[in-house]
């Protein structure tokens, strides 16, 4: 994954900037699993402080914060979401 992904882009858009957000997560996990992407490679492309500096700013959601912050852990997101969430 060679282009950088930039959140700004979806501030503007008629939709929830955090529901689009959820969805490009969702997409780099996913990625993440199949080994389409490498970890460094996410952290590259999405993870970086751009992308985490438009989430605390615009979308000011604790969770979706904390995310950005830990970056590609996947196993440190779970401990983020409450439990109900993270069982789904």
């Amino acid at each position: 994954m060679r282009e950088v992904i930039d959140l700004t882009v979806i501030a503007d858009i008629e939709r929830r900037p955090s529901e689009l957000w959820a969805i490009l997560v969702l997409g780099i996990v996913d990625a993440l699993a199949a080994g389409s992407i490498s970890p460094s490679d996410a952290i590259r492309a999405f993870f970086h402080a751009k992308n985490c500096r438009f989430v605390r700013s615009k979308l000011r959601d604790k969770r979706a914060d904390e995310v950005m912050g830990r970056g590609v852990q996947l196993a440190d997101l779970f401990d983020v979401m409450p439990v109900e969430e993270a069982h789904r």
